[in-house]
């Protein structure tokens, strides 16, 4: 959903650019079959921009997750990290989890985009229901007239007062016109049926199925319509047809009106335009040069709204207010702070430490500096606030590795990604380095690398710092989350999906 919502806004920014551009650019020009093919092209494209990679690297900055995925490996690595800490802030740590506030930033972006998707699928289904009662009112008007075959076209002769216009094959005509102006009449609609107008009706009618709510949608159509009776007129005055009395037909025609939006009516575009257009000169050829102007603005387009652009940072790391952290200690722990506040991972070459040098180092989790919450609690909350961390769409079991410099700020280093594949999209990633990244200053010890092991399968996840971890359902109460006291299994053990 939060995807979909994403991706239809990005189409809609690309539909409104692209028609400013065709606006400026050419659409006063008289080469209107090119005219036709660059406004379909760009509808097409609009849609198609904002689901294709960009064509060329990513910069650093932007991606840092991506840039060094993905080094492969079956073995467990284990790493011993201590810090020397005050002991009011290992009081502070040693905090009963259940006591934290969950945050519930994530529950206000959720509705939002609950809000927006239900809004959209709402006015799609009013455009579709509009556009199925007009597809069934010309199918019925159709049958109603009476049909005579000319040639590989179908006359349908109505009986009332009515403005011509086709469908494909069909050429809807009131017997009153038949007999005043038959012949230009119908070579103006079947230039219409020969072109395929049609065709591109349906392909506007469907980009504003989609794009109901955008203005720029219903303007493209306004164009291309435009265009097709430009390219009849043309046709028409080709043919032989004297212009000022083909032009004063359409003046005379223009007090009709047609209720059928899918349609090539004889009088469905602005009279003025049409009669401006076929008096105006031939467009010089170097006009077409303008056409060169989309290509940097579909390549922007590309970095701005591709899949991995940042049109969606917003959501994948909303403001957070930090959670209240107790001080109140658990009354029935008693355990050293050995043993309670490890540091990000016990492993075996801490384990073989001299006591001494355990005695003389008091360690602890890397925590946050202000509140002295873990940092394992930190990354829980954040993903319970980054809606794309929620989604159940991606597949992933990563170590992330990172360490602590002097001035309590992280840096990010490699993501170890097991050998099973990699099913998360670049924003999942992307959202997954970022809240790393972008921590409170830390406690830990400054340039040692800690790592945290992170997997997903469908609404399960498994999170593990240090010599802690736990496995819970994203889609569940934050408050019901059980704390594993032990080392995170090895990536290849992880079994999710059992």
């Amino acid at each position: 959903m939060y995807l979909f919502v994403i991706y239809i806004l990005k189409v809609s920014v690309c539909l409104t650019l692209f028609y400013l551009f065709f606006k400026v650019l050419l659409s006063k020009e008289t080469f209107h079959r090119v005219n036709r093919t660059v406004l379909i092209s760009l509808i097409s494209l609009a849609f198609i921009v904002p689901i294709i990679p960009a064509p060329f690297d990513l910069p650093e900055p932007l991606s840092p997750v991506v840039n060094q995925i993905i080094r492969f490996t079956d073995e467990q690595a284990t790493l011993a990290t201590t810090a020397e800490i005050h002991q009011e802030s290992v009081k502070q740590a040693i905090v009963p989890k259940a006591t934290q506030q969950p945050n519930t930033t994530y529950n206000y972006v959720s509705l939002l985009f609950i809000g927006l998707f239900i809004l959209y699928i709402c006015g799609a289904i009013v455009a579709l229901i509009k556009l199925i009662v007009s597809m069934r009112t010309l199918r019925q008007h159709i049958k109603q007239s009476t049909t005579k075959r000319i040639g590989k076209y179908i006359l349908v002769i109505h009986p009332s007062n009515i403005a011509p216009y086709s469908w494909f094959r069909h050429i809807v005509i009131s017997e009153k016109d038949l007999q005043e102006a038959k012949d230009e009449i119908l070579a103006h609609e079947m230039a219409h049926s020969d072109k395929f107008h049609s065709l591109d009706i349906l392909l506007i009618e469907v980009m504003i199925l989609l794009q109901w709510f955008n203005p720029a949608a219903y303007l493209l159509k306004q164009e291309l319509q435009a265009i097709h009776e430009y390219e009849a007129d043309l046709e028409v005055l080709n043919k032989g047809f004297h212009p000022k009395q083909y032009q004063l037909l359409l003046i005379k025609k223009a007090v009709g009106t047609s209720s059928y939006t899918l349609a090539n009516s004889f009088n469905h575009s602005s009279l003025k335009k049409r009669i401006a257009m076929m008096l105006k000169c031939k467009s010089n050829q170097w006009a077409m040069m303008k056409i060169g102007f989309f290509i940097p603005l579909t390549a922007s387009m590309l970095a701005v709204f591709s899949q991995w652009g940042n049109a969606a940072d917003v959501v994948n790391n909303p403001v957070v207010a930090e959670p209240e952290v107790s001080t109140e200690t658990h009354s029935n722990n008693k355990v050293n702070e050995t043993s309670v506040l490890n540091p990000l991972l016990q492993s075996e070459s801490f384990a073989n430490e001299t006591t001494t040098a355990n005695q003389a180092t008091s360690t602890q989790e890397v925590c946050i500096k202000s509140t002295g919450q873990p940092f394992l609690q930190y990354v829980i909350d954040q993903m319970f606030a980054t809606y794309i961390l929620q989604t159940p769409d991606n597949n992933i079991r990563s170590r992330l590795y990172f360490s602590i410099d002097s001035n309590g700020k992280i840096k990010t280093g490699s993501v170890e990604v097991s050998n099973n594949g990699l099913t998360a999209s670049n924003e999942y990633l992307i959202a997954l380095d970022d809240m790393i990244k972008n921590a409170p200053a830390l406690t830990g010890r400054v340039g040692k690398e800690y790592h945290l092991t992170y997997a997903a399968y469908g609404t399960k996840r498994l999170v593990g710092v240090g010599s802690e971890y736990t496995i819970f359902e994203i889609n569940k109460p934050q408050s019901e989350i059980k704390y594993i006291q032990s080392t995170p299994p090895a990536l290849q053990d992880i079994k999710l999906d059992k």
